[in-house]
């Protein structure tokens, strides 16, 4: 264990090879706001509320709650069951449509 990711082969992980990597569907690199570029998830992707359940936290347990463009995590993803999850990576999805207002 690394700190950041547990690998088992237990019902939820995602566990990919050389020969067959998963797809983390990820946007091309883009200013999406905050200082750097990002890839910000797909809409579908597998990255999105993948997230440590019971908390955003670095390897030494510090609460995570901004991504790293600034933005507040955790949100509730696109499935919108009201449980915010943490996605995996640095930058959180957040559905904020033009009106300013969520979905």
């Amino acid at each position: 264990m690394n700190g950041f990711v547990t690998v088992s082969t237990g019902a939820g992980n995602q566990i990919g090879s050389p020969s067959l990597p998963i797809d983390a569907m990820l946007m091309p690199l883009a200013d999406s706001g905050g200082l750097t570029s990002v890839h910000v998830p797909n809409i579908s992707s597998p990255v999105i509320d993948g997230g440590n359940p019971t908390g955003c936290l670095d390897a030494a347990g510090t609460e995570l709650i901004l991504d790293q463009r600034g933005v507040n995590r955790p949100y509730d993803g696109p499935d919108l069951d009201s449980i915010a999850t943490c996605d995996i990576g640095a930058v959180e999805l957040n559905l904020i449509f033009s009106n300013g207002f969520e979905p």
